[in-house]
């Protein structure tokens, strides 16, 4: 084992789906069921028993750097926009973007897990600022 590696961020791969949560790191492997409630939210059991098997299945110690997660999520009930906003010199556009979730989705953006990068702005787009939502 090399002495640089030590200090590498682990890495683990996750794949999300309404019925099971599976990991795998290196050669290890784990698979979990997800218990919801009506309305789609994991129940207070199942966050538990996923938070705690997680915790044992990465086994990070303390002075290890933090683990990244690339996930992969199911492809149902999700959405893509790209979006064009004022540019708002040196503001977030976070609120911008919220009220435009707003604008197109039947659910408040609080009801709604969702995020955006920043796309490179084309040449074109004099006084505006490209963002990808999911």
């Amino acid at each position: 084992m090399k002495l640089a590696g030590l200090f590498e961020a682990p890495m683990v791969f996750l794949e999300v789906r309404p019925g099971s949560l599976k990991a795998l790191q290196d050669d290890a492997r784990l698979s979990l069921p997800l218990d919801r409630e009506a309305s789609g939210r994991l129940t207070s059991a199942a966050r538990t028993q996923v938070a705690a098997a997680l915790k044992e299945f990465l086994k990070r110690k303390k002075w290890q750097p933090r683990i990244r997660a690339i996930c992969a999520i199911e492809a149902r009930g999700v959405s893509l926009r790209r979006l064009s906003l004022p540019v708002a010199a040196g503001q977030d556009p976070t609120q911008l973007i919220r009220l435009q979730i707003e604008k197109d989705f039947p659910l408040p953006p609080d009801a709604l897990a969702w995020g955006w990068q920043r796309i490179a702005n084309p040449a074109n787009a004099k006084g505006k600022t490209e963002i990808f939502v999911a």
